[in-house]
C-alpha cells in the first residue's frame, strides 16, 4: 500500500460538501448550491456545478470500505499510484478529454474519489481536466483535519 506520511482524518468530515470552501469554489468559477447524493458504497457525496455549463466537481469520501487505493489500482491495472498531490498518493482512474477521475489516499485505508468535468470552461488553467482535478484535490486536502 502507498505510504501516507501525514494522514488526514477524512472520517471527521461529516458533510463532504464542507470539503470545498466558498472562496475555493469561487476561484474555480463554480457557482450554485451543491447537490448531496449517496455514493454506490453508501457514503454521502457532493456535486458542485451540476446545473451549469462550467466546471463540475463530484466528490465522494471512501472511508467505510477500508481498502485505500488497493481496489482502485486493481481496477485500473496499475501497481502504484500515478502521482501525488501535496504528498498524498493519487491514482488517475478516468482521464478523458473533458473530465478526469482521480482517487486520493488520505490514510492507508481511506481515500476520496474526485471527478472533475471542465464543461465549456474556456479558462486556460482549466483545459487539462486531470491537472484541474489535482488542483481541486489540493484544495480538498487543505480542508481535511490532520489525523492524530
Amino acid at each position: 500500500m502507498p505510504r501516507v506520511e501525514h494522514p488526514k482524518d477524512l472520517e471527521a468530515v461529516e458533510d463532504p460538501c464542507q470539503l470545498l470552501r466558498p472562496d475555493q469554489l469561487a476561484q474555480l468559477g463554480v457557482v450554485g448550491e451543491p447537490i448531496r447524493e449517496q455514493s454506490p458504497w453508501g457514503e454521502a457525496l457532493c456535486v458542485w456545478g451540476a446545473r451549469t455549463d462550467g466546471v463540475r466537481v463530484n466528490l465522494a469520501p471512501v472511508t467505510t470500505l477500508n481498502i485505500g487505493l488497493r481496489s482502485v489500482l486493481r481496477s485500473v491495472s496499475k501497481t502504484a499510484p500515478d502521482d501525488n498531490v501535496d504528498g498524498y498518493p493519487v491514482v488517475v482512474s478516468q482521464p478523458l478529454t473533458y473530465s478526469c477521475g482521480i482517487y486520493v489516499s488520505t490514510t492507508p485505508e481511506d481515500t476520496f474519489s474526485l471527478n472533475v468535468d471542465r464543461g465549456d470552461s474556456d479558462r486556460v488553467d482549466q483545459q487539462d481536466p486531470c491537472a484541474l482535478a489535482k488542483q481541486v484535490a489540493s484544495m480538498v486536502l487543505s480542508n481535511i483535519p490532520d489525523k492524530n
